[in-house]
């Protein structure tokens, strides 16, 4: 009314200003919320621009989008708008999935790009994408379960179609192995009970991508199937993350008893090439320890492992070169019981003086063994006889070597 005083509206409660603001946002996606996502999104985004916005004083929930965007199996189904250079995501995949699988040597330290970026992640955030982490893997493998069908369903593929699978085929495999490698990377920064639940999806051999086609491809381009290749690196690389707790790579290891104790009572290797599981984890044993006889676990771990391989039916533990470096960082009756199983299966060879002192030092400690100690002394005097032959080659070509150049000399 003209000439009435106009009253100025009571600013709003707080509590109720958040209500209102959540109830448009959620109703309403064009709200101030998404209006501001937008903007953001007004240009190309890249892994770093998502990364930077984590470190940002800005809403969670516009990081918890940035994180969706980084770590996402498929971006162009994400509830919001997404706007990246597609060189930067590999088929579609979060930034960072990609950055680890597919960017600029990709195959050089990956567990180290994880750690770095996840030692920056804040607990909720660490929390955050932990949440999120079981759902990207199923929605994973379903896309690959739709491929099977796929093949099951239209038969024999034309070779352009062939290829789409085998790159499609590849893109999830290495999605699946890049998220089961950040789940060790999470644990520290878990409260118990979420790091149990998200533990429980860790697998401690690489996912199976499995199909009769799938197979037979691989097969065709490789010659052998690759899954044999490396199948448990997710276990060698758990036991060789000394951030990682120990009680985790104990239930890993139980898990790893629990295969090849199932694959020797039913009396057939779990690979398709007949590669034994017990092998596989002698290399991992076989492989832990260094020059000067360091561990990324502790020795009461690690001897327990070698006990338990030892009571397997695989014939060779590991490869006389890691096999020897073992030896030397064991004693009393697991050392003889291990040297045994080296020996019986042609796995221990004499390369050095170091392995001569070891052998000369097993004689002494175990010259109660008369079988032992005789098949060790025999191997030393073959060894000696070889590296005195090879001397005396030697001598005899720098000898003739001599008088070939006295005859060659100017007269």
């Amino acid at each position: 009314m003209a000439g009435s005083k106009q009253e100025r509206t009571p600013p709003l409660d707080p509590r109720v200003d958040n209500f209102l603001e959540e109830t448009i946002h959620r109703f309403f996606p064009e709200g101030p919320q998404e209006a501001a996502w937008d903007q953001f999104m007004g240009v190309k985004r890249t892994k770093d621009d998502m990364v930077a916005l984590l470190r940002e004083d800005v809403d969670p929930q516009y990081q918890q989008r940035a994180l969706q965007v980084l770590f996402a199996p498929d971006i162009t189904k994400l509830p919001f708008l997404v706007s990246v250079d597609a060189e930067n995501s590999h088929g579609n995949l979060g930034l960072f999935i990609s950055y680890i699988s597919y960017g600029r040597d990709a195959d050089e330290n990956k567990e180290g790009r994880v750690k770095r970026l996840l030692g920056k992640l804040s607990k909720e955030q660490a929390n955050f994408v932990a949440s999120k982490l079981p759902d990207y893997v199923k929605e994973t493998e379903k896309a690959v379960k739709t491929i099977e069908v796929g093949i099951e369903e239209k038969g024999t593929p034309t070779e352009e179609e062939r290829m789409a699978i085998i790159n499609l085929i590849g893109r999830y495999a290495t999605s699946l192995k890049t998220y089961n490698m950040l789940i060790p990377h999470l644990l520290t920064a878990l409260d118990t009970k979420q790091a149990e639940e998200l533990f429980a999806h860790f697998t401690i051999h690489n996912h199976p991508i499995s199909s009769e086609y799938i197979e037979s491809v691989l097969r065709m381009l490789f010659g052998f199937d690759i899954r044999d290749i490396d199948k448990y690196k997710p276990l060698s690389d758990l036991y060789d993350n000394t951030s990682v707790d120990e009680s985790w790579k104990r239930k890993a290891a139980n898990k790893m008893h629990e295969i090849i104790h199932e694959e020797e009572k039913n009396q057939n290797p779990s690979s398709p090439n007949g590669f034994h599981t017990a092998y596989s984890y002698a290399v991992i044993l076989g492989s832990m320890t260094n020059d000067r006889g360091e561990l990324p676990v502790s020795k009461e771990f690690y001897l327990k492992e070698l006990e338990f391989i030892l009571t397997t039916n695989e014939p060779i533990l590991v490869d006389s070169f890691l096999g020897n470096r073992t030896l030397r960082m064991l004693e009393g009756d697991l050392k003889r019981k291990f040297l045994i199983h080296q020996i019986k299966g042609n796995a221990f060879i004499i390369y050095d003086n170091k392995d001569v002192q070891l052998v000369e030092g097993a004689i002494k400690e175990f010259s109660d063994d008369l079988a032992l100690t005789t098949t060790l002394r025999k191997m030393l005097e073959a060894w000696r006889n070889e590296k005195n032959k090879t001397k005396r080659e030697k001598q005899v070509a720098r000898r003739i070597k001599l008088d070939a150049l006295k005859a060659m000399k100017k007269t």
